[in-house]
């Protein structure tokens, strides 16, 4: 089975470095971190719940970031900060791996 094929075999999620325009690789979605699942997500935080985050990215859309004892955080985010985290999609769900606020 071609290596292409048995990457895909047991996941039904895009592969952002299979993309092509004009037969190369889209190198700007190409890097390690979109490779591992891994996404920056930069916004406002609008509520927090325990470990959960409500936030509002900064191209509209709202996501809830999800974090943990293994979530690496340097501050305490609360409500109404702006933050950067690296997110890791599981289950539609972003577990975060890192979060700090940004200016």
């Amino acid at each position: 089975m071609p290596e292409s094929i048995q990457c895909h075999a047991g996941r039904n999620k895009h592969d952002p470095c299979a993309d092509r325009k004009g037969g190369l690789p889209n190198l700007l979605k190409c890097d390690e971190e979109t490779r591992q699942g891994i996404e920056t997500i930069k916004g406002e935080v609008l509520k927090v719940e325990g470990g959960n985050y409500l936030v509002e990215r900064f191209d509209g859309k709202e996501m809830l970031l999800h974090t943990d004892q293994t979530t690496r955080m340097t501050e305490i985010i609360g409500q109404g900060d702006r933050i950067q985290a690296k997110v890791h999609e599981v289950n539609d769900q972003g577990h975060v791996l890192s979060i700090r606020q940004i200016e």
